[in-house]
């Protein structure tokens, strides 16, 4: 049954193992995945002139995903040469140069809505961008800079995910994560209708969705299946 999520799922989620919330891409570039984030940091892939996972004449798969729309005046987005580690990596390109947000989709297993920044054509960079010759960092990022300066419905850290990578892969253990994830990117114990969707999906290996529900912070419903 397990081979039947996969064609619902976008991207290899991330959550831990970051510092100061910046977190190294645990899988190759190219393959899609998320680091769900919380207010600032990012992303970051080490790439220096003799070890780069990637040709600087490659074009990379990039977005970045947020699940409310809030105010863009209030956090800056950098994509490119840097890394994200606040006390350590400083600014050194431009912000990208926002203006709005696409549709927004409902994630069919997670059941959470996101908006990506990018329309499909600009989810792409140019790794010359990282070139020693243009960028002593050694480093290439998908950053953001909270600004906290947010009131009413949308004041705390903004909810967003720094995205690469394009083609989709999964292992078993990360398909047994997916209720983690749900639980810590809503913040919120799950709505009756998700946790419909996870023990229905899940129904063949309820062993193995109560013992990560079990491991989770999730209230109440700590091993709903």
């Amino acid at each position: 049954m397990l081979h039947l999520l996969v064609p619902l799922l976008a991207h290899v989620p991330t959550y831990g193992g970051g510092i100061e919330n910046c977190f190294a891409v645990p899988r190759h570039h190219t393959i899609s995945q998320v680091i769900y984030l919380r207010g600032s940091g990012g992303l970051e892939i080490h790439c220096s002139l003799d070890d780069c996972p990637f040709k600087f004449t490659d074009i990379l798969d990039v977005d970045a995903v947020f699940r409310d729309e809030v105010d863009q005046s209030t956090y800056s987005l950098y994509i490119g040469c840097g890394g994200c580690v606040a006390t350590a990596d400083p600014i050194v390109i431009p912000p990208v140069q926002l203006k709005g947000y696409q549709q927004a989709v409902v994630e069919p297993f997670t059941q959470t809505r996101y908006s990506s920044v990018f329309a499909e054509s600009d989810r792409k960079y140019n790794a010359s961008g990282i070139h020693p010759s243009v960028c002593s960092e050694e480093h290439f990022t998908i950053r953001l800079v909270d600004h906290m300066n947010r009131t009413g419905d949308h004041a705390g850290p903004v909810v967003w995910g720094a995205v690469i990578g394009l083609s989709e892969s999964f292992t078993f253990a990360e398909l047994m994560l997916f209720p983690v994830y749900v639980v810590r990117l809503r913040g919120l114990p799950f709505s009756p209708a998700a946790l419909l969707t996870c023990c229905t999906s899940f129904a063949s290996c309820s062993c193995a969705t109560t013992a990560v529900f079990g491991m989770s912070k999730a209230g109440p419903f700590g091993s709903p299946c």
